[in-house]
């Protein structure tokens, strides 16, 4: 609580007016400022009297998910009581990962009012779930007098997904075809059907399919296509973070632009959310679910179950990117067995961030220089020693900073890559 400018200029002429009482034998002097003293306590009294007696609720106005990188306009609403507060100051504390303007918000009530509104501009730069904390108000009392801090748990709670802006839905009217589920062409080759484009040359369309269903759909050969992809995201184990949230999402929606199928597996000792390599919007769809509803499970993560759980399920040539797994001598073994698996019939790279270089304190000592120096050899001979052990068994390793890694694992994709069963990638 602190006193408004009017509530400070009456307790400075009460001051006085015991100054003067001190120094003057009138009774009017004695008991001026004890009446003003007095008066000035119940009123205090009575505002928080009063606004103890009252709670308040806030809720906040806005789309029930927010998309990664977008401003967002929200509006917070406070229900107030009726006939007291004439204005309210409300500075909500963001989750982690989000940035919101203005951070103070004020809004005056108006006369009879009971709830008030302030807007403000919320840009999530994180997926996943998130919890607002608890905030505190700063309420101007009925009278007037002081200003009265209320602290306010909230319980709002909004899952942060990807931006699909941009990408458009496939067309509902054209069935459902799995992109696993290919049948042989003229030539012999595997043919996948798809809903027609304006830019799809006429002698691809399935005529047959047309007359009898009304539908037009695209033959694509399995050579003119890229392959698809499914995304495998590690959640047990501890380089699982935000970030690689954010890396999954840019990836996908890279792949997703060049007209591959996006699939997504998250898994931790069992596997936790499974979405089969879908097309276009779907996929990109999938990907927004699982990855909202994604939360790190602490403890060992078991990718030979998700090497069961896909076994049999995908088209042959499938590429698998393995995202926020942890690179040790002691869960190299299992990686190994289920690579194994994994890359009899596609292919697999795992995407590792480079880990940041240790931090010099002194400059000046030449020891703690060596001594660092001789870690991040150990560290390199270490990663080489792993990549080389993965390498043998047919899988990839993409390392790189957290905005190049993107990049690198697009220019793996796209080179010509052969499977333990012969089959190679293909780029359009």
């Amino acid at each position: 609580m602190h006193l408004t400018a009017h509530s400070a200029l009456a307790a400075t002429a009460i001051a006085v007016l015991a100054l003067l009482a001190i120094w003057s034998d009138g009774l009017l002097w004695a008991w001026s400022w004890r009446i003003a003293a007095a008066g000035l306590a119940l009123g205090l009294l009575f505002e928080a009297a009063w606004l103890m007696r009252r709670p308040l609720r806030v809720a906040l106005i806005g789309p029930p998910v927010l998309r990664l990188g977008r401003i967002t306009e929200c509006v917070w609403r406070i229900e107030v009581p009726r006939g007291g507060i004439t204005q309210v100051d409300w500075a909500p504390q963001t989750p982690s990962g989000v940035a919101a303007w203005p951070a103070t918000l004020r809004a005056r009530v108006a006369a009879g009012a009971v709830a008030v509104d302030a807007s403000q501009r919320i840009q999530a730069r994180d997926l996943g779930a998130l919890r607002w904390p608890a905030g505190v108000a700063r309420l101007l009392g009925p009278l007037g007098l002081a200003w009265w801090a209320r602290r306010m748990s909230l319980a709002i709670e909004r899952a942060v997904g990807a931006d699909l802006r941009g990408l458009a839905r496939p067309n509902r009217g054209a069935p459902r075809v799995q992109p696993a589920a290919f049948r042989t062409g003229q030539a012999g080759a595997p043919v996948d059907l798809h809903p027609a484009r304006p830019e799809d040359p006429v002698a691809r369309i399935d005529w047959k399919i047309a007359a009898r269903t009304g539908l037009y759909l695209t033959r694509r050969q399995a050579d003119d296509a890229l392959p698809d992809l499914m995304l495998l995201l590690d959640q047990g184990s501890s380089a699982h973070a935000t970030a690689q949230l954010n890396l999954v999402s840019r990836i996908a929606h890279e792949r997703a632009a060049r007209s591959q199928c996006i699939g997504v597996c998250t898994f931790a000792d069992r596997v936790m959310q499974l979405s089969l390599p879908q097309p276009g919007w779907a996929g990109l769809q999938a990907l927004d679910t699982a990855l909202r509803r994604s939360e790190p499970q602490p403890g060992a993560s078991d990718l030979g179950s998700v090497a069961a759980a896909l076994q049999g399920r995908l088209a042959r040539g499938t590429q698998l990117v393995l995202f926020g797994t942890s690179l040790s001598a002691h869960s190299l073994p299992g990686l190994q067995q289920a690579a194994a698996r994994l890359t009899l019939r596609n292919a697999l790279w795992i995407c590792s961030a480079n880990s940041p270089p240790p931090a010099d304190r002194d400059e000046d000592d030449p020891d703690l220089a060596a001594w660092l120096a001789l870690a991040v050899a150990e560290r390199a001979d270490r990663e080489a020693a792993i990549a080389a052990a993965l390498r043998a068994r047919g899988v990839s390793l993409v390392r790189g900073s957290a905005a190049a890694l993107p990049a690198a694992l697009a220019r793996q994709l796209d080179q010509p890559r052969r499977t333990r069963s012969g089959w190679q990638s293909r780029s359009p």
